[in-house]
């Protein structure tokens, strides 16, 4: 797959990378970069060779949001319309992806780019980070799900603060706050996010998905709902050959460890 504004990288380890590629624009979103981001996205999830993803930025940017001369462009209603509901679909795209995603932060995150982390199920960022939820500086509201992500992960108060303020936070604070999962030295933050991919990919990979699949719904069920699910894959689990695997390595260290005494 080939793109201009992207750099689309599949490893034989079932790893794929998602590199943002305009780093003089601060890998801003483009009606380009939207159409590209969207179908690279697809064709990895349609993809059964690719196991996880990780989503990271060149230059000194992950994604500064929109791109300003694309959003100057929108002098009508149904223009800015437009370009919303393009964000709205790579979210919504991100979102459904039944695989883990990974995202490597390696510099500012602001506007979509803060939702395009949100939305990813482990964000592993460097020292040089920064997470900007800044709309408010440029008298607009969050858009492309950031209420809806920032809300669920640091609670009302906290994410009208930060909406509010405009408040640009650094790795160690963003961390503190639950929205970067580990905070890196800049030179190590792709070796850090294959090495997790990878162990995601080593470690009961089926299993994995399953639960990513319960977090994501525990967040609308209800508890009855929800112990129905889990019993569902737990069954599923139960049955598998990792289970059997994993069974058979517990009995026999066990075991071992009971002839030594």
């Amino acid at each position: 797959m080939n793109y201009d504004n992207i750099i689309f990288n599949a490893a034989d380890d079932g790893i794929a990378t998602i590199t943002f590629n305009r780093p003089q624009q601060y890998n801003s979103f483009s009606e380009k970069t939207c159409s590209e981001f969207i179908n690279c996205l697809s064709d990895i999830d349609r993809n059964q060779d690719i196991k996880v993803m990780i989503i990271t930025g060149s230059g000194n940017a992950f994604s500064a949001g929109g791109d300003v001369n694309w959003l100057l462009t929108a002098d009508t209603t149904w223009k800015k319309n437009m370009i919303l509901e393009a964000a709205v679909k790579i979210i919504e795209t991100l979102n459904n992806i039944k695989k883990p995603v990974i995202c490597a932060v390696n510099g500012v995150a602001a506007g979509a780019g803060v939702a395009v982390l949100m939305a990813s199920d482990i964000v592993i960022a460097s020292t040089e980070a920064k997470f900007a939820p800044n709309f408010i500086k440029l008298g607009l509201v969050p858009d492309t799900g950031s209420s809806y992500y920032l809300v669920r992960s640091v609670g009302a108060r906290k994410a009208l603060e930060l909406f509010w303020t405009g408040k640009e936070l650094s790795a160690d604070e963003a961390m503190a706050l639950g929205i970067f999962n580990y905070v890196v030295p800049g030179d190590q933050l792709m070796t850090e996010a294959n090495k997790f991919a990878r162990r995601l990919i080593k470690h009961n990979y089926q299993s994995n998905l399953m639960i990513k699949e319960l977090v994501r719904t525990s967040i609308t069920n209800d508890l009855s709902s929800q112990c129905r699910l889990e019993n569902y894959c737990q069954i599923l689990a139960w049955s598998s050959q990792e289970f059997i695997d994993a069974m058979s390595a517990f009995t026999g260290k066990h075991q071992k460890g009971l002839e030594s005494k």
